[in-house]
């Protein structure tokens, strides 16, 4: 019984851990996508 709360409890903070490092993954390609469009719209403009 131990054993089995264990490892859903391990298994629950790597799930935590994944999830957030997806969240940071995809927060850095919005703001790769956000610069490219700013400098585009820089090279437009000027």
């Amino acid at each position: 019984m131990t054993l089995l709360t264990q490892i859903f409890v391990d298994t629950k903070a790597s799930n935590r851990k994944r999830k957030r490092l997806t969240w940071i993954r995809s927060t850095q390609a919005m703001v790769n996508i956000f610069n490219a469009a700013v400098v585009e719209y820089v090279e437009i403009m000027f």
